[in-house]
């Protein structure tokens, strides 16, 4: 199966080389798990946005042509979400995930051993 896999660096507080790291733990997760999607349907087209303004992102990405476009919040009781996938089409052959760069920005107090793992 050959599917391919965009990223996007939309944040200006992730440096180059955590922005590569992020990139090769999702290939990672991406390669461990295409056996098992192929039977269930992987998406033919992937495009990964880490994105500092990530509600805005989540909200520009979303793809409902036939419903209003409702502002997207991360913001949960317990804390925020770190990860959105939205379908591009009705079949998933493209899908969009955009991560909150929160997790992965160099100027806060995570490094690489406390960020969350993907959740592959």
């Amino acid at each position: 199966m050959n599917n391919a896999i965009n990223f996007t660096n939309a944040s200006s507080h992730v440096s180059a080389e955590t922005f590569h790291n992020f990139e090769m733990m999702t290939r990672a997760c991406h390669e461990l798990l295409v056996s098992l999607a192929t039977e269930a349907g992987m998406p033919k087209r992937l495009d990964i946005i880490l994105a500092e303004e990530f509600d805005r992102v989540v909200t520009e990405k979303q793809c409902e042509p036939d419903a209003p476009r409702l502002k997207f919040s991360s913001a949960r009781p317990n804390g925020c979400v770190a990860g959105k996938n939205l379908a591009q089409d009705d079949a998933w052959d493209h899908v969009v995930i955009v991560f909150n760069s929160s997790f992965w920005d160099d100027t806060g107090d995570l490094t690489p051993s406390t960020r969350p793992l993907l959740s592959c």
